[in-house]
């Protein structure tokens, strides 16, 4: 009797066993790629969004989204969560970690569809404001965000905008006019962030050697630094944002450890409005000026400091942005960024101002341009026609 129950356990056991290791199995695949140099690992079910039904419709999604398959999603939302915790990932670098994975996945050119399902699917199960819409025979991601996007698919939506994001939609209407749409997770309570508000912890980056000239007070400078261009790989993924987005994104520290200690070897000594004078000469000599449309075929391009000290071209938004930062890490003083209709340049608060402030929060701040290539306007000078010009502050 002893061994008959024994033999029951035993066998119960291995069906246990046998039905757990079945489970396994479905999610046992890995799938292995590199992002931005970062060698990554994923579990995946390799039958998850297999058939696909020829129409799209309530029954059809309801069944996509039944437990089974949320289940099986399961194992891969944990590794690309851990992730992007490990990596310090943005939500903008995350969703491109999670399309990177989806294309690794459903790598054939006709599993398009699929590759925008799992993204969509994994974006829900995490709580984000997404909608899936279907035209024909493709299918189309947005997700609902409170930043102001150029160059991508948008539309307003309440007090936000929904942005197309799975890159099917070639303008605005084609990813929102659908035949079907897909509002599973219209309620999620996430909303997606554009911001580029840190920087991802990357281990594998590649850099980049700079030397550039300029002049100051008839003198002939070099200042070497280096370009962390892994990050500068990373940034041109992101669609254009506002300026304001911009202004307080750091230095990569390969940048910042090789140029800071370089421009404070000048700096060191100077009074206030000296060291401004000289980053004023090293922000408008350094570069070439080039306007957006005739070097980069783009109406407005914003860059971060990384950017502008890596490209040959940039104008006065993006020097502006780039002298706003030094002078907080230099000199350690506040700035504003002031926009006029054609121009953009930098206040700086100084413990008394020169020329004619600019006034913001019950605080007056010095005019400095940034822009150049000439380097006649001292701090406090204007540029011609803009002494009375009006103007916003962007940023703060």
């Amino acid at each position: 009797m002893i061994r008959i129950i024994l033999f029951f356990l035993i066998l119960s056991g291995s069906l246990a066993n046998s039905t757990s290791l079945l489970a396994e199995n479905e999610i046992s695949k890995t799938v292995n790629f590199n992002y931005f140099g970062e060698p990554i690992s994923i579990r995946f079910a390799d039958n998850l969004f297999s058939a696909i039904p020829p129409n799209f419709d309530d029954k059809n999604i309801s069944y996509l989204c039944r437990r089974s398959n949320i289940d099986k999603l399961k194992p891969t939302i944990q590794d690309l969560a851990l992730y992007q915790s490990e990596l310090n990932l943005s939500d903008w670098l995350f969703y491109k970690l999670i399309q990177d994975c989806a294309f690794e996945i459903y790598n054939d050119e006709s599993q398009e569809i699929q590759r925008v399902l799992f993204c969509w699917a994994v974006l829900g199960q995490l709580d984000y404001k997404i909608q899936l819409n279907f035209s024909q025979n493709k299918a189309f991601l947005s997700v609902f965000t409170m930043d102001k996007l150029f160059d991508v698919p948008i539309k307003k939506y309440g007090v936000g905008w929904m942005v197309e994001v799975s890159g099917n939609a070639a303008n605005n209407k084609t990813g929102f006019i659908a035949m079907y749409r897909a509002n599973q997770f219209l309620n999620g309570g996430k909303i997606f962030s554009f911001k580029m508000d840190r920087l991802p912890s990357l281990t594998n980056v590649k850099k980049v050697d700079k030397h550039v000239k300029f002049e100051h007070e008839n003198k002939f400078l070099t200042i070497d630094y280096q370009i962390d261009k892994t990050l500068i790989n990373i940034l041109e993924s992101y669609p254009q944002l506002s300026s304001k987005n911009y202004v307080d994104f750091p230095l990569s520290m390969i940048a910042y450890n090789s140029l800071i200690p370089e421009l404070k070897n000048y700096t060191d000594l100077m009074s206030n409005e000296n060291a401004l004078r000289f980053l004023l000469s090293f922000t408008r000599q350094a570069f070439h000026y080039g306007s957006d449309s005739e070097y980069y075929k783009k109406v407005n391009v914003s860059f971060c400091p990384e950017q502008t000290l890596f490209y040959s071209y940039s104008d006065c938004e993006d020097r502006s942005i780039l002298f706003a930062y030094l002078v907080n890490e230099i000199i350690r003083r506040d700035v504003i960024i002031i926009d006029f209709d054609d121009h953009v340049a930098v206040g700086v608060r100084l413990d008394k101002f020169v020329g004619k402030p600019i006034s913001h929060k019950n605080h007056y701040y010095t005019y400095c341009d940034p822009t150049g290539p000439s380097n006649d306007l001292d701090i406090g000078d204007y540029p011609e026609g803009l002494i009375h010009a009006t103007y916003t502050i962007v940023g703060k």
